[in-house]
């Protein structure tokens, strides 16, 4: 494992105090987690019955479902945090490899493509669809690997606080490369290097992970590749809950009072020029209202519900008629199945690509948004890998 550059735990700009966080999803808890460890007294406010936020989980009828995320990519920074709260991933979780990755079905072809495990693996499978790509997709890879890591190590542990903070040597020196890779698009990026339409739609895929299309991501983002087809993809057996349960046990093993059920409804400041936080009002369980005092409050929910329904109107850094220009992003139609019988024909992760691709995506984020027809689908099979998630004999899907 390549060592991370950033050993530090959490700062902030004075002695460690008392802090409330507002959101026990999975940032909400890891950043609650970092703090206590700095020697914050901590609070931790969810309105939710539970943890997890997005991470979340639907049970019924001897299923488990996991209600948000579902591929475990980056495994070193996971493993990073850990460590960092004098535990580790091996520790906390139960992880193991899918073989395959996941598995590929086109439109246009009968046979799907089983994208491997292990990088030498995906390179054989590449050459086999087309001469040549094999090798181009070691290139292919060499360069994800070196953005990747320039990515994590420049970019993911810096809170960006200072301009300076980008002016390193490594940046500076990959500079040219970095703008090339910014505006071109991944679409470009990845037809330049192969033929295949099913290469390129397996190439071009993370850009669904980034809300956006391979013709609007650019190709700066080809350091996804990296993830799945060098890194392989996990699974944390028992779902993803069983991360928020770890991040739960590392945050109050340090000291987090962790309180569900409970609705912040307001942050409390003082008024003046130079205004400063007080607390946040917060309505209980037993719908009783109560104020938890405070010197720093770590908004962790959603920003726009922070912004436009917690802080008073002039200390809004984004005004509700921000939000009411802006595009948040694509949505999704979800479907949680309980499956009599066995599906074997689907991997852990299977994905149904059409064959007019540009299209699905123009229909999704162009300017007249609409399901599209055939619309591309992604499907989770958890029961693939753990019997802990359906009843024996049955399955479990995520669409």
């Amino acid at each position: 494992m390549r060592p991370l550059p950033w050993t530090g735990r959490a700062s902030a700009p004075r002695e460690p105090g008392t802090v409330c966080v507002i959101g026990g999803g999975v940032s909400g808890l890891a950043t609650a987690a970092l703090l206590a460890a700095d020697g914050w007294q901590v609070e931790l406010v969810e309105r939710g019955e539970r943890p997890g936020g997005r991470a979340g989980l639907w049970e019924r009828d001897g299923y488990r479902f996991d209600t948000g995320p579902s591929w475990w990519l980056m495994p070193e920074v996971f493993e990073h945090f850990f460590e960092m709260l004098g535990t580790s991933v091996d520790d906390e979780l139960d992880l193991v490899r899918l073989d395959p990755g996941y598995r590929v079905f086109f439109e246009d072809h009968d046979e799907p493509l089983d994208v491997q495990a292990t990088r030498a693996a995906n390179e054989a499978l590449f050459e086999s669809l087309e001469p040549g790509a094999g090798e181009a997709l070691s290139d292919y890879l060499d360069s994800a690997e070196h953005v990747y890591e320039l990515a994590v190590d420049r970019f993911l542990y810096t809170s960006f606080d200072s301009g300076t903070s980008l002016l390193n040597t490594d940046v500076l020196r990959n500079g040219p490369r970095l703008s090339g890779l910014l505006t071109r698009s991944l679409e470009s990026h990845v037809a330049a290097r192969f033929e295949d339409p099913r290469l390129r739609q397996v190439l071009g895929y993370p850009a669904v992970f980034l809300g956006t299309s391979p013709d609007r991501a650019p190709s700066m983002y080809h350091l996804m590749s990296w993830m799945d087809l060098a890194e392989g993809v996990l699974y944390p057996q028992g779902g993803f809950t069983t991360l928020v349960d770890a991040l739960v046990r590392a945050a109050e093993r340090h000291g987090v009072r962790i309180r569900t059920s409970t609705t912040a409804t307001a942050i409390r400041t003082t008024s003046g020029r130079s205004p400063r936080v007080t607390g946040v009002g917060v309505v209980e369980a037993d719908g009783t209202t109560a104020e938890i005092t405070c010197d720093v409050v770590v908004g962790a929910a959603d920003l726009h519900h922070v912004e436009t329904e917690l802080l008073p109107e002039h200390l809004q850094t984004y005004p509700q008629s921000w939000w009411e220009r802006v595009d948040p992003g694509p949505g999704g139609v979800l479907a949680m199945l309980g499956v009599d019988g066995e599906l074997p024909q689907l991997a852990h992760h299977s994905l149904f690509f059409t064959t007019d691709w540009r299209r699905n995506f123009d229909d999704i984020l162009g300017p007249d948004p609409q399901v599209p027809d055939p619309a591309s689908i992604y499907v989770c099979r958890p029961s693939a890998s753990d019997t802990t998630v359906a009843p024996a004999g049955k399955e479990n899907l995520f669409v």
